[in-house]
C-alpha cells in the first residue's frame, strides 16, 4: 500500500503545481469581469460596438455590454469615452 501512495505523490504534486502556476495570455486576450455577479469571461479580443465588447470563447463569438463588465488586458477598449461631434 505504501508503494502506491509514494508513486501517487509525484503526480499528485505535478497536478498541484499546475494549478498553482499562471497561465499564459496571448496578447489579444481579454478578461471580462462582471460587476453585479461572480463570474469572469476569459477569450479573445474580437472587437468593441454598439457599446459593447466582442470576444470568442470556446470558439463562440459573444457580445457582451459594456456596462455590465470591466475588462482587463491589453486590447481592453476605454468604454467611458464617447465622441462628440465631427472630426
Amino acid at each position: 500500500m505504501m508503494k502506491k501512495l509514494m508513486h501517487a505523490v509525484p503526480a499528485l504534486l505535478i497536478a498541484t503545481t499546475a494549478f498553482a502556476a499562471p497561465v499564459a495570455t496571448t496578447t489579444n486576450e481579454i478578461t471580462l469581469v462582471f460587476k453585479n455577479h461572480a463570474m469572469t469571461l476569459v477569450g479573445e479580443f474580437a472587437g468593441f460596438q454598439d457599446d459593447g465588447y466582442f470576444i470568442i470563447a470556446d470558439g463562440h463569438k459573444i457580445h457582451v455590454p459594456a456596462a455590465m463588465v470591466s475588462c482587463e488586458g491589453v486590447d481592453c477598449v476605454d468604454a467611458s469615452i464617447t465622441l462628440v461631434g465631427s472630426i
